[in-house]
């Protein structure tokens, strides 16, 4: 069986820089609209059996243990400030009303924890032979990789799909010990603090046993270890405590699809 695992809030925001404006009697529809189409591709693309779509639910636990997590200042005008609404409430109408109602069953939030948790909590449920293919942008994921796992982005220019095997060609590492890359290069996205100096080449030099030992970073690193072991339980997937429900066969039809279409007005999606 082949699984498709979508890092809604990646998605969302995608279709949002494009198709923001749409809308259908007066009430925005472009994130809806560009994800229900994304979706349809995908399906189809890697022929995809079941659809498991993995939702952000703040505050984050994270922010607990780490006051400057995901600590980004930014100001919006009052243009901004409205659209960046709208594009929630567009997410919250998919999560709570229009997948449920085409069909899909596998539908996941949990308070306090990121998509990637349920990502990564997601991978792990669904057992061997099944293949997974997750959509999403978000190099954190890299270290799921495994040889059933790999990941589609579809922002790269190349439509990067990555591997296993690819990672390790260009990284010379497992992918499991992604994580510990992050934990010592830090991330710039969640605005974790890592070894100051060291990049991701060199923190994985390191990790490889190829970075020569008389050099600075090498010591920075070596001496770093608390400071490795506090990023760790931030950057490891999933989070402690991440809960899924059991995956479920999804139920979606035909007039399932036309209904929703239908009352948002896309006529391009409405057949399967």
């Amino acid at each position: 069986m082949n699984w498709l695992i979508i890092d809604v809030s990646y998605l969302c925001y995608r279709n949002f820089n494009v198709l923001g404006e749409l809308s259908y009697e007066g009430i925005k529809t472009g994130v809806i609209f560009g994800f229900l189409r994304d979706i349809r591709i995908y399906q189809e693309d890697f022929n995809a059996d079941r659809v498991v779509f993995c939702f952000d639910r703040k505050p984050y636990l994270r922010s607990k243990v780490y006051e400057g997590y995901k600590n980004r200042a930014q100001e919006y005008d009052e243009e901004e400030l409205a659209a960046r609404l709208e594009l929630r409430r567009q997410i919250k109408k998919l999560h709570k009303l229009y997948l449920p109602r085409i069909g899909f069953k596998n539908v996941l939030s949990q308070k306090g924890y990121e998509a990637d948790d349920l990502i990564a909590a997601t991978c792990e449920a669904i057992k061997k032979p099944d293949k997974v293919t997750i959509i999403s942008a978000d190099q954190d994921l890299w270290q799921l990789l495994t040889d059933r796992v790999s990941i589609y982005n579809p922002a790269s220019k190349s439509r990067s799909y990555i591997t296993k095997e690819s990672f390790e060609e260009k990284w010379g590492l497992d992918p499991f010990l992604w994580s510990d890359v992050k934990a010592i290069a830090g991330c710039n996205s969640d605005t974790i603090t890592g070894v100051p100096g060291v990049g991701e080449k060199t923190a994985a030099e390191y990790l490889a046993g190829r970075l020569p030992a008389h050099y600075k970073a090498f010591e920075k690193i070596a001496k770093a270890t608390q400071l490795k072991l506090d990023n760790l339980k931030l950057v490891r997937l999933p989070y402690p405590g991440t809960k899924i429900p059991p995956l479920r066969a999804d139920e979606v039809t035909a007039a399932k699809w036309k209904y929703v279409t239908k009352k948002l007005g896309i006529r391009s999606l409405r057949g399967l």
